[in-house]
C-alpha cells in the first residue's frame, strides 16, 4: 500500500509551545481554547505516488510530499533570475541606444534641413568665431561680394567685408550683452573694392551653458532701395517746389497727397486736406458738374485736359488749366488719378482782350469808307481786302485773294 506517515511531532510541539507561551505570559487559562482536532499533517512519498500513479492534485489539502525531485527552476532559481536581470538590462540598453540613435538621426536631419535652408537663402549669411573671423559663408554671400572660392574668405575678420572698423568695439559690446543682437544700415566692400549699401543683422549664438560660441550675420542689399528713396526725395523736392498745383486722389475721389502750392491755394493744412473727398473741398454741386465728369474719364484710362473757372478761398476766382492723369499700379489697375492745375487767368484775360481788339479792328476794317487791304510785303500777295477796296478794284473779295497787288 501507499506509504503515509503523520507529521505529528513538529506540529504538536509547536502548538503546545504556543499554548505554554500564552500561559507563561499570564493569560487566563479559561480563555485558551481547547484544541480538539488533530494537528498532525499527512506525509506522502513521491516515489510511491508515481509507482501507483497518484497525482499531486489528489492529495488532501496541506499534505507534505517527500522525495520529490526539484524542478529545473527550483534547482537554478538564482541563475535564472540573474540571467533574466541581465537580459532585461540588455533590452533596456538596446532601447536607450535605439532612442538615442533615433534622436541623433532626427537632429542630423534637422541640421541638414537647416544647412540646406541657409545654403539656399537668397540673402547672404555668414558665421564667425568669437573673435569675429569668418567660419562659414553661404553661396549668396559669395555672389554678392564677388568671390569665387570660399577659401578666399574663411579666417578673415568680418570688418574686411563690412565697413564697421570705427564701430567694431561698440558692435561687439552690444553683441556680448544680454540681448546679443545688433542691426543697422552700413556699407559693405566687394572683392573689387566697390562699396554698396546693406542692412546687417548680427546675433551672438550661445551654448546650453550660456557661453558664446559663434556670431551669425545676415545681410540684405539695400543699394537699389536707397537709390529709389533718394530719387523719391528728389521728386518730392521738385514737386514741393513746383508752382503748379499737384495732388493725387484715389478712385473714390479721396485726397492721398498734395504739394504746397495746392495746399496754399485752398488755404488748407495737409491734415485738413488728406483723407477728405473732392466734394468736401469744392462743394457737391461743383464736384458733380465740373470735376466728376472729367475724373470718370480719367479713371477709365483716358488722359484728360480741360480749362474752367474755379473759386479759391485766398486768390478768388481763377481760370485754371487742368490735366488729369490715371494712377496705375504694377498690374495695370487704375487706383486713382493725379491732378495738375495751373493758373491761366492772365492768359485767359489776354486772350479775351485780344479777341475784343480783333473784333473792334474787324468792325473798323469792314465798315471803313477807305479801301484797306492786307498784303505780303515780300511777295505782294493779297491776303484780304475790305468791301470798299474790292469795290474800287472792281473785283470780288474772293478774286482779290487770288492775285497780287501788281495785277490790279
Amino acid at each position: 500500500g501507499l506509504r503515509c506517515v503523520f507529521y505529528r511531532d513538529y506540529y504538536d510541539r509547536s502548538v503546545a509551545a504556543a499554548i505554554a507561551v500564552r500561559v507563561l505570559s499570564g493569560e487566563d487559562i479559561s480563555r485558551i481554547p481547547v484544541i480538539r482536532k488533530p494537528t498532525s499533517r499527512l506525509m506522502f512519498d513521491f516515489r510511491q505516488m508515481q509507482r501507483f500513479s497518484i497525482p499531486l492534485s489528489g492529495l488532501p489539502e496541506g499534505s507534505i510530499v517527500i522525495n520529490k525531485p526539484e524542478s529545473f527552476y527550483e534547482e537554478h532559481t538564482a541563475t535564472i533570475w540573474v540571467s533574466a536581470g541581465i537580459f532585461l538590462g540588455l533590452c533596456a540598453t538596446i532601447v536607450v541606444l535605439a532612442t538615442n540613435i533615433a534622436r541623433r538621426r532626427r537632429a542630423e536631419h534637422t541640421l541638414r534641413v537647416k544647412e540646406h535652408v541657409i545654403r539656399s537663402a537668397s540673402n547672404p549669411i555668414v558665421t564667425t568665431d568669437t573673435e569675429g573671423k569668418l567660419t562659414y559663408v553661404n553661396p549668396a554671400f559669395l555672389k554678392a561680394w564677388g568671390f569665387d572660392d570660399v577659401r578666399e574668405i574663411l579666417g578673415r575678420p568680418f570688418p574686411d567685408f563690412w565697413m564697421v572698423e570705427e564701430r567694431l568695439d561698440e558692435i561687439m559690446e552690444v553683441l556680448l550683452r544680454g540681448e546679443g543682437e545688433w542691426s543697422d544700415e552700413i556699407q559693405a566692400r566687394r572683392k573689387d573694392g566697390i562699396l554698396f549699401d546693406v542692412h546687417v543683422s548680427a546675433a551672438m549664438v550661445y551654448d546650453e551653458r550660456g557661453r558664446p560660441v559663434c556670431l551669425m550675420l545676415a545681410s540684405v542689399d539695400i543699394t537699389e532701395r536707397n537709390r529709389a528713396a533718394e530719387g523719391l526725395r528728389r521728386i518730392e523736392h521738385i514737386v514741393s517746389s513746383s508752382t503748379d498745383m499737384l495732388a493725387m486722389l484715389d478712385e473714390n475721389y479721396v485726397y492721398l497727397a498734395a504739394n504746397e502750392a495746392y495746399l496754399k491755394a485752398f488755404n488748407k493744412t495737409r491734415d485738413e486736406l488728406i483723407g477728405y473727398t473732392a466734394a468736401q473741398i469744392f462743394g457737391q454741386e461743383f464736384f458733380d458738374t465740373t470735376i466728376k465728369p472729367h475724373a470718370e474719364r480719367c479713371l477709365a484710362g483716358e488722359g484728360v485736359h480741360y480749362e474752367d473757372w474755379f473759386d479759391f478761398p485766398v486768390s478768388g476766382r481763377q481760370y485754371m488749366d487742368i490735366a488729369y492723369s490715371p494712377y496705375t499700379i504694377e498690374d495695370g489697375q487704375i487706383k486713382g488719378f493725379v491732378v495738375c492745375g495751373r493758373v491761366a487767368t492772365d492768359r485767359k484775360r489776354a486772350e479775351e482782350a485780344l479777341r475784343e481788339s480783333e473784333e473792334r479792328f474787324r468792325g473798323l476794317f469792314e465798315e471803313s469808307p477807305l479801301g484797306i487791304g492786307l498784303i505780303d510785303s515780300y511777295t505782294g500777295q493779297i491776303y484780304e481786302v475790305n468791301p470798299r477796296f474790292a469795290e474800287i478794284a472792281g473785283r470780288t473779295r474772293a478774286e482779290m485773294s487770288t492775285i497780287d497787288c501788281m495785277s490790279i
